[in-house]
Formats: C-alpha cells, structure tokens, sequence
C-alpha cells in the first residue's frame, strides 16, 4: 500500500504540495481510509464517483476531509478518475470581472495553482476585482 500512496505523493510533491513530503501523515490516514470505503487498495481503483460519495457524505473526519481535494487531482493526474469539480460557493454564481483578456488569465492561474481551494478561491475573487477596477478606471 506505501507504493499506491506514494505514487500520490509523487504527484503532489512536484506540484509544492506539503502532503507530498515523507514526513506528512495526513496524506496516508485519507488515502487509507479512502482504501477501506473502497474496498481496494490500489490507486488506479479510486473512483470519481467514490471521491462525490465521501464529499456528499462526508466520511473523512475534519483535516483529512480538507485533503480530499488534492487526493482526487493527484488521482486524476494519474489518469484514473476525473479531476474535482471547481467549486463556487454553495450558492452563488461563479464571479467575473474586467476585460476577457484579464479573466482569462486569472482562470488560467486559478486552474495550475497549487494553493488549497479555499485560498486560490480567495486570491481568484481579489484578481477579479482588480480586473473590473481596471477596467472601469483605465
């Protein structure tokens, strides 16, 4: 089972992700557990629509809840599930602002950063925000 979860490490280690360095825990407790709901142990049997059941359910308990995210991309870059879908906040509409140009390259950073979630969200809405002042004042 090291060799499945470090294959995962792998991935997320070249993207500057901490879970992918050897002294990190968390990385394996969710992996693990991920393995156990699945019945498998093995990387390439790690479904999207495993990754949808423990997000719609909620089956990893706090902090390795937070690491599913980077589970599943990891996943994905290994070519064996979908990659999660991106998230807008449970009930608003996904923002835009100033000229296509700007939009599309803060789209861009926002799809190959490899800050969490929640923090490249943050940064996302701040770059747009500068794009719509931009665009309005210059």
């Amino acid at each position: 089972m090291s060799n499945e979860i470090a294959q995962v490490r792998a991935v997320l280690e070249e993207w500057g992700y901490r879970l992918g360095r050897d002294d990190d825990t968390l990385l394996p407790m969710a992996a693990c557990r991920l393995f156990l709901l699945n019945r498998s142990p093995h990387v390439d049997e790690l479904t999207t629509e495993l990754f949808a059941r423990v997000r719609r359910e909620r089956l990893l308990p706090g902090a390795q809840m937070n690491t599913l995210h980077a589970l599943q991309r990891a996943v994905s870059a290994l070519g064996f599930c979908d990659p999660p879908r991106q998230g807008t906040g449970r009930h608003s509409a996904r923002a835009t602002g100033g000229a296509p140009e700007w939009e599309g390259w803060v789209d861009r950073w926002h799809a190959t950063s490899t800050l969490t979630p929640r923090t490249r969200s943050g940064v996302r809405s701040n770059l747009l925000k500068v794009g719509r002042w931009l665009q309005a004042e210059h």
